[in-house]
């Protein structure tokens, strides 16, 4: 009968043939990146999330946080970024009027709630914003630096 480390070792042998097979199948001149900057603050935002998790309360919480992630990511590459109660509940707006998003698809009350509570319990910092038209209110929004890692904080 075979040992544990024998038995190891051809399923390691048969792991190897299999990738090799799989490499030789590919163009060798196509290399893919796995470790991005993008996808390393994806990583750490996703496990810092996941251990926090527990303290969200609310619906309205977890979608203020990863629609602030979203354009705070994919926007500013993890900085600042300005959002309106309009944009939270229905979308991000272009110069022609149409939509890049469809927000969190939620009521002004329930963003509203979710918002204090995300900032309660750690997860964004909210600012003010002085610069544009005072009748409109519209907070600047980032995630805590506990929320993107120590690496990328500012």
């Amino acid at each position: 009968m075979p040992t544990n480390t024998e038995r190891t070792n051809r399923v390691n042998a048969k792991v190897t043939q299999a990738e090799s097979a799989v490499v030789e199948d590919r163009p060798t001149t196509r290399r893919i990146c796995i470790h991005s900057v993008r996808e390393i603050f994806f990583l750490d935002f996703l496990g810092t999330l996941i251990d926090r998790f527990p303290q969200i309360e609310t619906k309205g919480e977890i979608l203020a946080i990863l629609y602030v992630y979203q354009h705070s990511c994919d926007l500013r590459n993890g900085q600042s970024v300005r959002i309106t109660w309009d944009e939270f509940c229905n979308g991000r707006k272009r110069d022609d009027g149409s939509r890049f998003d469809h927000g969190t698809s939620l009521s002004l009350n329930t963003i509203r709630d979710g918002v204090d509570l995300a900032i309660k319990h750690g997860f964004l910092i909210q600012q003010a914003d002085m610069s544009g038209d005072l009748g409109r209110q519209s907070y600047i929004y980032r995630l805590t630096d506990a929320m993107i890692g120590e690496r990328h904080a500012r």
